[in-house]
């Protein structure tokens, strides 16, 4: 079975764009950044359906039950980072909490090159 495609949500507030789930990660420390990505690779290659690890990947419920989240527990702190899977186009959307548009490499550069000291 084919893994599914990734993309990232895109937000445009006042004619400025950003990438929430990427700027998520990037504030996060490597560790948990790498951890929520491979996760989100491993459930991509498996498909959201067939993922039986509910500690790290799962739907959540009532008003959001169309959302998943794949998760890291580091201690005391819970890292979250939230996804929409689209079986009909077999792609998962990183995204913050609204549907597309999605992100554009320009996107990505702007954000890394802002985090630049």
């Amino acid at each position: 079975m084919a893994q599914w495609d990734a993309e990232w949500l895109v937000r445009s507030e006042g004619g400025v764009r950003t990438v929430p789930g990427f700027a998520f990660l990037c504030a996060q420390p490597s560790n948990v950044r790498i951890h929520l990505l491979a996760i989100v690779d491993a459930v991509r290659h498996t498909g959201p359906d067939q993922w039986r690890d509910t500690t790290t990947h799962d739907s959540m419920e009532e008003n959001c039950a169309h959302l998943h989240e794949a998760r890291d527990r580091q201690g005391q702190t819970l890292y979250r980072l939230y996804l929409r899977w689209q079986r009909d186009k077999r792609r998962v959307v990183i995204i913050d909490r609204e549907p597309p548009p999605f992100a554009t490499a320009d996107d990505f550069a702007r954000i890394a090159l802002s985090l630049t000291p």
